[in-house]
């Protein structure tokens, strides 16, 4: 659609939608009031509760796809990880 229009016609357009940026989209650097508010409950739930805190070693990804797997009843879960080595 935007590539039917012509060069002139797409200048203008690019013009339109960075002087609109803000309007379309959120900005990146900003949260919205219920993600911030996650963001602090899961704060404060570590803080109370450093046991619930996972280390972010090497393993860590392979754990969280494995738990994903076990979630979703998969043993290798071949559609969500495409051509990705199996999870055991």
């Amino acid at each position: 659609m935007v590539l039917g229009l012509t060069e002139t016609e797409r200048r203008q357009f690019v013009r339109w939608v960075d002087e609109h940026r803000h309007e379309i989209l959120p900005d990146e650097d900003e949260l919205s009031e219920d993600l911030q508010r996650e963001v602090l409950r899961r704060s404060a739930e570590l803080r109370d509760h450093p046991e619930l805190a996972e280390t972010l070693d090497a393993d860590y990804f392979e754990r969280v796809k494995r738990r994903v797997a076990k979630a979703h009843g998969a043993h290798d879960l071949p559609v969500l990880l495409k051509g990705r080595r199996p999870i055991r």
